[in-house]
């Protein structure tokens, strides 16, 4: 459905809530929630399922300048989540953990998506500017930008599965992991470590996070966007059949762009 959301509520999801429930969101701004209460998770969106295979999906949406404990804009525990050209950014969460995104044990795809320009409380160190990972058996970035987000841009709690492949990420893939605990393209072939690139994508308009909560920003890329113009793919093979299979045939040049 297309709409625009902006309350404060006192619980979980100051936007949206969702439990155990197929949703569709596009065409939508979700801006300036709050979920205020200790602890309360998703500042704009909270999704939970009970892992029987529900679906949310959002597609051509900003969730932005949104503040919660936990998640500031999206909370997913146990459920199935697509983002599809969303753009997260100048979101805050002012708890003792999380970050922008916060998947626990919920699959998730995040094709040609923009996290930007989100913060935390700098007086904690269990924090992450963009995405919390805790305890999933598959999540996939692709074709997507993760960018001057407040560092570190992740975050990782238990044993995780994660894809990052054709994706513009501020300090590429992650190193300082625990390779027993957090599995990154473990199931891909190695060439696809070197579909990351690291250099700006010079936005259109970057906003600095020092600033949240904020709406502002223009993340267009530019024609200094060398980082990511014609850098994405249309599909990939390894994810035929799969809840992460995509296929993007409307794009000018000789391949998507990242973002």
């Amino acid at each position: 459905a297309e709409t625009s959301v902006s309350q404060d509520l006192e619980g979980h999801g100051g936007g949206i809530f969702v439990y155990n429930s197929d949703v569709e969101i596009s065409n939508s701004q979700i801006n300036l929630n709050q979920a205020t209460l200790q602890e309360n998770k998703g500042g704009a969106l909270y999704f939970e399922g009970d892992g029987s295979g529900n679906i949310i999906k959002i597609s051509d949406t900003d969730i932005r300048g949104n503040i919660a404990k936990t998640a500031s804009a999206i909370y997913a525990k146990s459920i199935n989540v697509v983002l599809d050209r969303v753009t997260i950014s100048g979101n805050h969460f002012n708890g003792n953990i999380g970050a922008a995104v916060y998947v626990e044990m919920a699959p998730m795809m995040i094709l040609n998506s923009v996290i930007t320009g989100n913060s935390y409380n700098p007086s904690i160190n269990t924090g992450a500017g963009a995405i919390y990972f805790e305890d999933n058996i598959g999540i996939s970035i692709v074709n997507s930008i993760i960018w001057n987000n407040q560092a570190p841009q992740f975050q990782f709690s238990g044993i995780n599965f994660v894809d990052m492949i054709y994706s513009n990420l501020e300090d590429g893939i992650p190193t300082n992991i625990d390779p027993n605990y957090i599995k990154i393209n473990e199931d891909l072939p190695d060439e696809y470590d070197n579909t990351i690139t690291l250099t700006n994508p010079y936005f259109m308009d970057p906003i600095q996070y020092s600033g949240n909560p904020q709406i502002d920003g223009n993340f267009e890329l530019t024609q200094y966007s060398q980082s990511c113009i014609d850098m994405g793919t249309v599909s990939i093979l390894e994810y035929q059949d799969s809840f992460y299979d995509f296929e993007i045939t409307d794009y000018n040049g000789t391949a998507p762009d990242i973002g």
